[in-house]
């Protein structure tokens, strides 16, 4: 029997809402610094230092057969096409 999104929520989530601040609506997160603070975002030392942290944490927290749900809360313009799409990209890649 495949459940849908809302009835996920309702039964595990205490029907949560998926709306900004996402963080802060949940009795549950865990909310982890990845970057370097006072290191340009672009930077590769920057860059390699959030892959080795977030796939770490990733790693620690979820075993090969767990089922595990995505949300990405993206802030773009309306009408910016790529920033709305790019998720589902990133994702078939890991």
């Amino acid at each position: 029997m495949k459940v849908t999104l809302p009835e996920f929520l309702k039964e595990h989530f205490n029907d949560l809402k998926l709306e900004p601040p996402l963080f802060y609506s949940s009795p549950y997160g865990i909310r982890f610094e990845i970057a370097i603070p006072w290191m340009e975002h672009e930077d590769k030392r920057n860059l390699r230092q959030i892959e080795e942290r977030s796939t770490g944490i990733f790693s620690q927290v979820f075993h090969a057969g767990d089922d595990v749900l995505l949300i990405t809360d993206i802030h773009c313009q309306k009408n910016d096409r790529f920033l709305q799409n790019r998720p589902a990209k990133v994702y078939q890649k890991i």
